[in-house]
């Protein structure tokens, strides 16, 4: 039996699962997606249920888990569109388009997998997740979640005003990731042109913290230590370094809730900590667990992989 394993190539975390499945006596066959769109083969027989990525052809039925870095497929589309690479023509919705596309096509490859019993990571939705933060922000407030204050905008004057009320915030992707900017009431005018949409958090006090949960389990969580205050790992220009943290049990049981609400079987959930309180900040499909397992502070790899492996 096959383990697939869809995304762009971070490091040796790609590396680290195969190995794992491979141990239990699977294949694994690693799709890195940094040079899609490309002439590199991707194809999908419906008629066999064959599916041929790059120089590997497996059959859809021999599939017993897929392992997909939501956020990593087929992001270069747009990245490189902005140096000319991706539409000839220098049309932005050729770009759009091909993204769709080559998106469909893995999302149909993940519910033929679904379909004839095999596992698909962190699910089925996590492109519609991903896509959608702020509803996935609204969804973790209804369950009674600790969330930071908030606001989704393409109007300057209303995001402007929630910087002046809030003092500090970050701005962050509607949709996808893109980086997050920790913003301060002297950044007001970076609002004046405002022409597409914005969300905006509350910057909530704390230390940076990331859980991970598979299938409903507690698989241990880490605290980012970085020489620059900012707002969870993503904005520093430095990697953070991982450290060992013992989490509280109500943050323990709100991580675990937080992806339970999710469309996610595995999910690492950012957390803002105090020693009196905690806050949810997002909950990313299939986040990186590669630091935190090599320093043996988590063993989100040898999790994932019983679960891939049936």
């Amino acid at each position: 039996m096959t383990v697939l394993l869809v995304g762009l190539y971070y490091g040796h975390e790609f590396d680290m699962l195969a190995e794992a499945v491979e141990e239990r006596g699977s294949d694994a066959v690693v799709v890195d997606t940094e040079e899609w769109p490309s002439d590199r083969p991707l194809l999908f027989d419906p008629s066999d249920g064959t599916v041929t990525l790059d120089d590997e052809t497996v059959a859809v039925d021999d599939v017993e888990g897929v392992f997909v870095r939501h956020n990593g497929v087929f992001v270069p589309a747009v990245r490189d569109y902005t140096d000319g690479i991706v539409s000839e023509d220098d049309n932005p919705y050729a770009a759009i388009t091909q993204l769709r596309e080559y998106r469909g096509l893995v999302r149909s490859v993940l519910r033929a997998v679904d379909a004839a019993g095999g596992r698909v990571l962190p699910g089925l939705d996590g492109f519609g997740w991903q896509e959608a933060s702020v509803a996935a922000t609204r969804r973790l407030d209804r369950a009674g979640l600790p969330v930071p204050t908030a606001v989704a905008t393409a109007d300057g004057a209303t995001a402007r005003a929630f910087l002046e009320r809030h003092e500090r915030v970050v701005c962050k992707p509607v949709a996808e990731f893109g980086g997050v900017k920790p913003l301060t009431a002297d950044d007001a005018d970076v609002f004046d042109n405002l022409s597409t949409p914005v969300f905006l958090q509350e910057l909530v006090p704390g230390d940076d913290v990331r859980a991970y949960v598979v299938d409903g389990s507690f698989e241990g969580a880490f605290e980012y230590i970085s020489d620059t205050e900012g707002f969870s790992f993503k904005s520093g220009d430095e990697p953070p370094t991982p450290s060992p943290v013992e989490l509280p049990a109500a943050a323990v049981e709100d991580a675990r809730e937080a992806v339970a609400v999710s469309p996610m079987s595995f999910a690492a959930v950012d957390l803002r900590v105090t020693e009196e309180s905690h806050t949810v900040l997002e909950v990313n499909a299939g986040g990186r667990f590669a630091a935190s397992d090599e320093a043996g502070i988590t063993d989100v790899t040898d999790a994932l992989a019983d679960a891939l492996v049936a």
